[in-house]
């Protein structure tokens, strides 16, 4: 390593680089696989998922599943030792006294503590659940709502459920866990909250598969399959006949093990923060690419340098040294280069965990990136392993009988015509780097392109609150006061998000009812929107419409409905849900309501003012920043319980797209690594070729050659490097980028623009980095080269 300096620390450096990237592999990984291991049972427990049969032909896979398959199964099949439902509860507010807090309750039963491995601190197992209006917290919601006290036997009111007894707190989690609540309802409640409206009809409901998740315990021998066999013989009997929502022709029910959730494949209603086991595959492979590239530099400078070793390895060869102390003796100088790259690797890793731990994925995630004794061990085996495969090739060669000969064949050993071994390894260096530069300026086209068209992104000056169950009417009566605020709508959910609801709708017969996208608004939504009406009015105003009369479609829904152009649709009739006669009261022109992943759809806009979740306060841009300041202080007086979430449109469009963002700057970050580690490759081949052709050079400048002949001779094999490096990776990248943008309706076009910057910027550092060598060669003196000759 000291004789050849520069050679190990392009070495060292290039593996530190790719090994950076692994190490933070090893963490996610690591973290990742941690979820669910506190349960005693796990290898037995499994949940009963949903896949849904569309009339289209195609399917989707929910992690829910409907009460009453799971009650059915449980009560027909003796395989099972418990069953436990945990419906999808409220996020409600719970108030003890003056205190209030927002809480996620989820309901279920007393099986719940024979399924899973949570404990009581207080209360007892078997019978903390039984009664109805009781509930078991958290230990860290017990302290905030109960400080200082037993918070068993205590009453606590939950908001528009009524009270609600406490009669256990579990202990502190063991462990990490996908199941999200911080306090346990009965399930007994649930006939009552039924019968009230209160909460989705569950347990007689063999349709609604996706507000109740099931967890079956199997009993000891017991072979999945059976099981799944069973779930078969319920959907036979139960679905044959059942008159299904307008988009599903049936469904199938499966069976997940507990241990596969987390990580897991990414299903819809999946609960839990942990990232999907598809993301980390996607992050392994990226991983993989950047450590494989740097795996290529260190065979390519080792077989490059090894003709300088041959002096050595017939010397130690003739003083007794066997083909296997060759051999391991090369294997161990790569193992101990890996662990040099590892202590390098460690400290880049230090800082890009901030980076990394800010991108709002591996929040949801919950990835702590803590290195304790055992990530260290793993580090350490990763870098011996490393070593070990990355030294495996040139220590196989290097320590053939003959060497010198050996190494002649493979420097003219050719993977293609006129390209061998060292180039080919270079050329699918600078393909990999191209590629990850292209599809960098193609994600981040496609965002900035999909930010343009969102709906709500040219709304610079709706600001929107969350009311967090706030009267619309009161509040929006206070913002107006404000002086700068223009005009207040409220809606139910933000148009131009992911978030939103649909409803069954249909014309005349119960038969033809097709799932609709819908929101509520108020009467003076479309016009703070600038949203066109191209047919018929406006909703009444508040006073003027007590009970739900009217609707607005666009004019999407009037042709997919078959009402005519929009002057004929309005006046029409249409029915919602369980046969709601709505009048068509206007119709809007088409425009993009959901992200770009979604095509143009029907869209339906009721009038109902206790749906309204959201304030949009369209304020004047002279003085956004005091405007909005005023906003949250008049907030304060309204609530002491809840946070101001006030968030103008853009900033909600971005944030709607940050995950496109965050996809930009890891790419472009492993991108930046592989060409770093390419150029690295690419500076030691050229200083060993400069080296070995000095005295070459030399002859031809004392010969009479100009310095520009000298330059192209030695610059000409690299530019073909790169020119058939381009050549691959283009057709590649478009390839990816096809496949990529396929899902998105509305999509950049693949022009020469998007993949010339990624091309010149490789060309312009790649002949850099030769140029940095040959220059210094062709205005080298040549007196000093051939002295020693």
């Amino acid at each position: 390593m000291m004789k050849n300096k520069i050679f190990s620390f392009l070495n060292i450096a290039g593996l530190a680089l790719g090994m950076a990237v692994c190490l933070l592999l090893i963490i996610i990984l690591k973290d990742a696989n941690d979820y669910d291991k506190f349960h005693p049972l796990s290898k037995r427990v499994f949940r009963i998922n949903t896949e849904t049969l569309r009339k289209d032909g195609s399917k989707e896979m929910y992690a829910t599943s409907p009460y009453t398959v799971g009650a059915a199964l449980a009560s027909n099949y003796q395989g099972i030792a418990s069953w436990t439902m945990f419906n999808s509860g409220m996020y409600k507010s719970i108030t003890v006294g003056n205190r209030k807090l927002d809480v996620h309750m989820q309901f279920t039963g007393n099986d719940f503590f024979k399924v899973f491995g949570f404990t009581l601190k207080e209360g007892n197992t078997g019978t903390v659940l039984s009664e109805p209006n009781t509930m078991v917290l958290s230990e860290q919601l017990a302290d905030k709502l109960f400080p200082g006290e037993n918070a068993t036997g205590k009453t606590a009111e939950v908001e528009g459920v009524g009270p609600f007894k406490v009669t256990g707190v579990l202990h502190k989690f063991p462990g990490k866990t996908h199941l999200e609540f911080d306090a346990l309802a009965s399930f007994a409640t649930i006939s009552t909250l039924e019968k009230d409206s209160l909460v989705r009809q569950t347990t007689n409901d063999w349709k609604n598969y996706l507000t109740n998740y099931s967890y079956i315990l199997l009993k000891p021998g017991i072979n999945v399959n059976v099981a799944e066999a069973a779930l078969a013989e319920i959907e036979k009997s139960n679905y044959k006949n059942l008159l299904t929502a307008s988009t599903n022709a049936g469904y199938h029910f499966t069976l997940q093990s507990l241990n596969s959730i987390t990580p897991g494949p990414l299903l819809s209603n999946n609960m839990g923060k942990a990232m999907s086991s598809a993301r980390l595959w996607a992050f392994g492979l990226l991983a993989f690419v950047i450590l494989l590239s740097a795996s290529f530099n260190y065979i390519n400078l080792t077989i490059a340098r090894a003709s300088g070793r041959m002096k050595e390895i017939a010397v130690r060869k003739i003083a007794g040294s066997s083909r296997r102390h060759i051999f391991f003796q090369l294997v161990f100088e790569s193992v101990i280069t890996c662990l040099l790259a590892l202590v390098i690797g460690y400290l880049i890793l230090q800082v890009i965990i901030p980076k990394f731990s800010s991108l709002s994925f591996i929040n949801h995630a919950g990835i702590s990136f803590k290195t304790g004794a055992f990530i260290i061990s793993l580090f350490i085996a990763f870098a011996v392993v490393l070593g070990l495969v990355a030294g495996l090739f040139p220590a196989t060669v290097l320590s053939q009988v003959q060497p010198l000969m050996l190494m002649q064949k493979m420097k003219n050993f050719k993977f293609f015509r006129h390209l061998g071994f060292r180039k080919t390894i270079l050329i699918v260096q600078f393909i990999i780097s191209l590629v990850f530069i292209s599809l960098v300026n193609i994600t981040y086209k496609q965002t900035g392109h999909v930010i343009d068209l969102n709906f709500g992104s040219a709304q610079a000056n709706i600001f929107n609150i969350p009311l967090q169950g706030m009267d619309y009417k009161k509040a929006s009566g206070e913002f107006s006061k404000i002086p700068g605020v223009e005009k207040i709508s409220a809606v139910s959910s933000l148009m131009g998000s992911y978030s939103g609801e649909s409803d069954r709708v249909h014309t005349d017969s119960v038969m033809d009812a097709i799932q609709v996208s819908q929101y509520f608004t108020d009467e003076n939504y479309i016009s703070n929107f600038n949203l066109q009406l191209v047919a018929g009015e406006n909703f009444f105003t508040n006073d003027a419409q007590a009970e739900e009369r009217y609707a607005i479609v666009n004019e999407k829904f009037a042709g997919q409905f078959k009402l005519g152009n929009p002057a004929e649709a309005v006046g029409k009739i249409i029915y919602t849900g369980d046969s709601l006669k709505l009048i068509v009261r206007g119709v809007i022109k088409d425009f993009l309501f959901k992200p770009v992943t979604y095509a143009l759809e029907p869209l339906l806009i009721r009038y109902k003012p206790e749906k309204l979740q959201v304030l949009n306060i369209a304020i004047s841009p002279v003085n956004t920043i005091q405007t909005t300041a005023q906003l949250e202080e008049a907030w304060k007086k309204l609530t002491l319980y809840y946070q101001f979430q006030g968030k103008f449109y853009s900033q909600e469009v971005e944030d709607i797209y940050s995950a496109n963002k965050e996809m930009v700057w890891m790419i472009a970050f492993i991108g930046c690594l592989g060409i770093t580690i390419a150029c690295l490759g690419l500076l030691g081949i050229t200083i060993f070729i400069v080296e070995s052709k000095s005295k070459e050079v030399s002859i031809r400048k004392v010969l009479g050659a100009n310095s520009f002949s000298l330059f192209r001779m030695l610059v000409k094999p690299y530019t073909y490097i790169i020119a058939i490096a381009v050549a691959v990776a283009l057709p590649l990248s478009f390839l990816l980028a096809n496949k990529i943008l396929q899902g998105i309706n509305e999509r950049i076009s693949l022009g020469p623009g998007i993949f010339l910057p990624g091309v010149l910027l490789v060309i312009i550092l790649g002949l850099l980095t030769i140029s940095s060598q040959i220059v210094k060669a062709v205005f080298f003196n040549p007196v000093k080269s051939l002295q020693t000759e």
